[in-house]
């Protein structure tokens, strides 16, 4: 007995249940939107390099501010402290952000993380105790909501066909980002030290030595403030304009005439109207 020959053209991809007059054909694949989707990946490299860059440095740094006074069994406590922060803050706050960019766009949000990563690094390279670590690296997970954002967005410039090789392309961002840091963290760290015919004579490097590895992510991430202020393109439809949420941009509504000379309702009763009163 020969085998059915439309069992053999069944595949793993074609579907089981099968209209009539519908053909097995795959529907075709849109094209990725490039142009906004890699701004898209530009601007998640920023957040795991803020977050890695101090990984080399961070234990010198404990030692160099005396928190520890001498004991080195404390320095590595107070090293995940400060690793730990930055992921804390941003767990507790990430839910607050996306739900934010429901109300006032995913731009608005993203703007408000760039800036805020960008803010609190330089403010961690020109710290010199460790509260006013903590502090920048609070900021820096607290004011950065990007992650979430950025998930929907990517959803929002897809469609069922495109947006698996989309999601693809997430986790080799983050891992460029993860790369990054650590290598710019290492390398530049105590830049007069190791660099003494480039920066020997900064009497500013020497007084802030993990400034410059710092300033780099926060460089990338007002680079990239600024690529996304000017290109990109909002996902979705603000309920709220955000204009409305500033006080110099706020306008004053006159309340309509047509509104006051409406008379007042009488209660509305829950007892039906007699037929009798529909014709008075």
């Amino acid at each position: 007995m020969s085998p059915d020959p439309t069992s053999q053209q069944l595949d793993e991809e074609t579907p089981l249940l099968q209209s009539e007059g519908n053909s097995t054909a795959k529907k075709p694949q849109t094209p990725l939107p490039w142009r906004q989707f890699s701004m898209l990946l530009v601007l998640q490299i920023a957040e795991p390099m803020t977050s890695s860059v101090i990984s080399p440095f961070a234990p010198q740094l404990i030692r160099d501010i005396g928190i520890t006074h001498g004991d080195e069994a404390l320095v590595s406590f107070y090293v995940g402290l400060l690793h730990s922060l930055f992921f804390a803050t941003e767990a507790l706050t990430i839910f607050h952000w996306s739900r934010l960019s429901d109300y006032i766009g995913r731009k608005p949000v993203l703007l408000i993380g760039l800036f805020g990563l960008s803010l609190s690094m330089f403010c961690f390279g020109l710290s010199k105790t460790f509260w006013s670590f903590v502090i920048s690296r609070c900021l820096n997970g607290a004011l950065n909501g990007n992650i979430g954002v950025m998930k929907s967005m990517t959803a929002e410039m897809t469609d069922s066909t495109n947006m698996a090789r989309a999601w693809a392309f997430l986790p080799l961002a983050w891992s460029s980002g993860s790369t990054l840091g650590p290598l710019i963290g290492g390398q530049l760290a105590r830049p007069a030290d190791r660099f003494p015919n480039i920066f020997g004579d900064s009497a500013f490097l020497k007084n802030y030595p993990y400034f410059l590895p710092c300033a780099v992510p926060a460089t990338v991430s007002a680079l990239t403030w600024i690529i996304a202020f000017l290109y990109l393109k909002e996902t979705t439809t603000p309920r709220i304009n955000i204009n409305q949420l500033l006080p110099w941009k706020k306008r004053e509504i006159s309340p309509s005439p047509t509104l006051e000379s409406l008379p007042v309702s009488s209660p509305i009763s829950d007892k039906p109207v007699p037929i009798r009163a529909l014709f008075v």
